[in-house]
């Protein structure tokens, strides 16, 4: 399972994914400043799936066109502030890994919402 943490992504899960096995990149380590069309390319490019909490990331996709290999919007309250919420948070991810290639998807404190990301002919 590969990640693709956006800056707004909190150190807490980051450091949680990489605990429970997970290649992650961290962009504001790696790549920091990057735009989020950079960010689309790398996710098609190394085949990862972005985690964000930026919501500019569903107008590129589907209102500009661009292609992603499947992107996550965390749409909860500040979850990165409690330890039992980074890892509920990480266990869907990975429980939900697959069904997250693809698509567009928010994840809410009730569950998540999907979309999927048209391929590119």
């Amino acid at each position: 399972m590969r990640f693709i943490c956006d800056e707004c992504v909190s150190t807490s899960l980051i450091n949680a994914l990489q605990e429970a096995g997970c290649d992650v990149v961290d962009i504001g380590v790696e790549d920091s400043g990057a735009g989020d069309r950079d960010i689309l390319k790398r996710s098609m490019r190394e085949a990862g799936v972005i985690v964000t909490h930026d919501y500019d990331f569903g107008d590129l996709i589907f209102r500009d066109g661009e292609p992603a290999f499947g992107v996550v919007i965390i749409a909860m309250a500040r979850p990165e502030g409690l330890v039992l919420e980074v890892h509920r948070t990480v266990r869907q991810l990975m429980a939900s890994y697959e069904m997250l290639v693809d698509h567009m998807t928010i994840m809410t404190d009730k569950g998540l919402r999907q979309r999927p990301i048209k391929k590119a002919m």
